[in-house]
């Protein structure tokens, strides 16, 4: 093969392997991200069931009240 082939194949090869590591950058930033929003929806989910059951207290509250006053 004539070295302008080579140096070619070279070239090649060498913008491979950077394709490779901004790949591998991507992932790792993904990955990153990913535990991020695993932990928000966790955090988000948690409220969300406390709010529930604080909401669901206070409507029980609010109707046991009115029947008191009502003398049902």
């Amino acid at each position: 093969m004539s070295a302008e082939i080579m140096r070619a194949i070279g070239r090649l090869e060498g913008k491979v392997d950077g394709l490779a590591d901004g790949i591998k950058d991507q992932s790792n930033k993904i990955d990153k991200m990913d535990d991020r929003v695993r932990k928000t929806e966790l955090r988000s989910a948690a409220n969300g069931m406390v709010a529930g059951g604080v909401m669901a207290v206070g409507i029980v509250m609010i109707r046991e009240t009115f029947k008191n006053i009502s003398g049902s």
